[in-house]
């Protein structure tokens, strides 16, 4: 387990507490004006996973597809069209997203960090402190080779009345500052060791999954960046003064993403905090303390096969990426996800808003192909709405850049990182509390299936389950819609061109309905035939979910007899 925001979790006003103390440290520091210490910090404003602009002093939210989704300079939102024309199409390419221009804010340190940035911004503007860069200037798209710009010299950085700053150099020195608050000797780690019941958020499972693990047949250890007193009294803080009893290794001051390659000496910690110097031995005795190392140290000399590790952490790159280089297991924390739950279960109401516009849409074009000219024109009113509505589920999650893992229409770029890097994710590590130690995580079923294969599986297992119970289950039953309590009563189903209008009396069985579909194609009736095809649907009111009849037909693929048996675990 990594220790900070791992296995101690932190509030919102140790973010504050960042916020202020790299502030201050810029003004009383660094030599910038008195007034930025108006500055305020705003939980609501920032999410992990912003990339920032450093040349255009810019907070970019990117899809998983590097199209920018939403870009502020300061607290101002930038218009689509001022999008577009600062970054040509409002796309980044891979190599922008590697470039020393762009940094990804992903740590816990991202709030405060990316909330400090707009706020620097948007004061030094107002002050006209900081050199205007036209977006020519930044992209120098229509240039065969960009010019480097001249770095300030020391006085126009650090005198305002004699120079303005440019936006890298004032990244630059926030981000001198953030380091300098997370120092293991800076102010952060003082102030948070005499106030641990200000800013650190006990978790009542965590001591009951360390002494599960460990009853299992686990062995667990800490390895953490934190020094030697700061961790030890933060692990005494949230796990007593037995604290040690909980694991079988224990290193500080590991210097990752360091110790993930070459690493550091590694060296046994005294009781007064200081290293020793020498040899530590062939093994690591579970009775002492070390710091340094590096991974191919520490599994040889723990006797650890690197594919039975399984490694907790925060930070996507430093907690993630390196020790699945190494074989390691990885399990990312991501404490935000507590906030988007509760936003989805308390506005389900604008959800299913969503769902049945988008029905309405569909229905909208039903029947429509390559010899239709022109769009109908309800259909640009209702993607009015759908983006309205998109806009006001993102504001749930936070009032400019929405949620951390999606945009309106797809992943965020630091959602994409997480599937392709993480083998689990949660919002704290006490939920694997709720898991035996002899547990196999596996993905759902639906992941492994591409978009078409999804369809055809679905169909598979509700035609297996009709004739292995008997139960009166339509085949055109459309999906739940998300987070729904019950999927039972998701739909009522109605075929459009049924004798009497609707199913017959008691439902239906594999059988009969497949009797039914041929019935309706027999008679000729087609989406082009069928003058009012746009009002022929099935849906249930307030449920959202909805499906044309011509997609459930296409869910038809496999013709069954109910008295053919289906093989248990063929789909599966």
């Amino acid at each position: 387990f990594d220790l900070d925001f791992t296995l101690a979790q932190y509030n919102t006003e140790f973010e504050e507490l960042i916020y202020n103390l790299a502030r201050d440290y810029m003004v009383n520091d660094l030599g910038y004006p008195e007034i930025l210490k108006e500055c305020r910090y705003d939980q609501m404003f920032p999410i992990r996973g912003l990339f920032l602009d450093k040349q255009l002093g810019n907070l970019l939210k990117v899809d998983e597809y590097g199209n920018i989704v939403i870009a502020s300079h300061g607290r101002r939102v930038m218009s689509r069209e001022n999008r577009h024309h600062v970054y040509k199409n409002a796309v980044l390419s891979k190599e922008d997203l590697k470039s020393p221009r762009y940094a990804l804010l992903d740590t816990f340190f991202a709030a405060p960090e990316s909330c400090l940035a707009a706020d620097l911004v948007e004061r030094l503007e107002s002050l006209q402190a900081i050199k205007e860069v036209t977006a020519f200037d930044a992209s120098s798209d229509d240039e065969e080779e960009s010019v480097p710009t001249p770095a300030p010299s020391l006085d126009e950085v650090r005198n305002l009345e004699r120079g303005r700053l440019s936006y890298n150099m004032l990244l630059s020195d926030l981000r001198t500052a953030m380091e300098h608050v997370h120092r293991r000797d800076g102010p952060l780690k003082t102030i948070t060791m005499q106030h641990f019941d200000k800013y650190v958020v006990q978790c009542a499972r965590l001591p009951q999954l360390l002494e599960g693990l460990r009853k299992g047949g686990k062995r667990t250890f800490v390895l953490t960046n934190s020094g030697y007193n700061y961790a030890t009294s933060l692990l005494e803080h949230i796990l007593g003064q037995d604290w040690r009893s909980f694991f079988d290794y224990v290193i500080v001051n590991a210097q990752k993403p360091k110790w993930f390659g070459d690493g550091t000496p590694l060296r046994e910690v005294k009781h007064s905090g200081r290293p020793s110097v020498g040899s530590v031995g062939k093994r690591m005795l579970t009775t002492k303390i070390y710091q340094g190392g590096c991974i191919s140290q520490f599994t040889r000399m723990a006797k650890l096969p690197p594919w039975s590790v399984l490694y907790c952490g925060d930070q996507l790159f430093g907690d993630i990426v390196k020790p699945k280089g190494a074989f390691w297991r990885t399990c990312l924390i991501v404490p935000e996800i507590h906030r988007e739950i509760r936003a989805f279960e308390n506005s389900q109401e604008v959800f299913d808003r969503l769902t049945n516009l988008e029905f309405l849409r569909s229905e909208i074009f039903r029947g429509l192909d390559i010899h239709c000219t022109q769009m109908p024109p309800q259909a640009k009113e209702v993607q009015k709405q759908i983006e309205r509505v998109g806009h006001d589920i993102q504001r749930l999650f936070s009032h400019v850049f929405g949620s951390v893992f999606t945009t309106s229409w797809a992943r965020t770029y630091y959602s994409s990182r997480v599937s392709v890097y993480t083998d689990l994710y949660t919002a704290s590590v006490g939920n694997l509390s709720g898991y035996p130690p002899f547990y196999v995580f596996s993905a759902a079923t639906g992941a492994r299936f591409m978009p078409h294969e999804q369809t055809r599986a679905r169909r598979h297992r509700e035609v297996k389950e009709e004739l292995r119970t008997g139960a009166n289950v339509s085949p055109y039953l459309a999906p739940a819609p998300a987070y729904s309590p019950d999927a039972s009563h998701a739909v009522t189903p109605m075929l459009p061109g049924h004798p009497h209008g609707a199913l017959r009396e008691g439902g239906m069985t594999a059988a009969s309905a497949i009797e039914d579909i041929e019935q309706y194609e027999a008679s000729g009736l087609t989406d082009h035939d069928d003058e009012e095809g746009s009002n022929n649907h099935m849906s249930h009111p307030g449920s959202g979910a909805t499906r044309t009849t011509r997609s459930m037909l296409s869910d038809m693929t496999l013709s069954v007899s109910a008295s053919t048996p289906v093989e248990e675990g063929v789909m599966d």
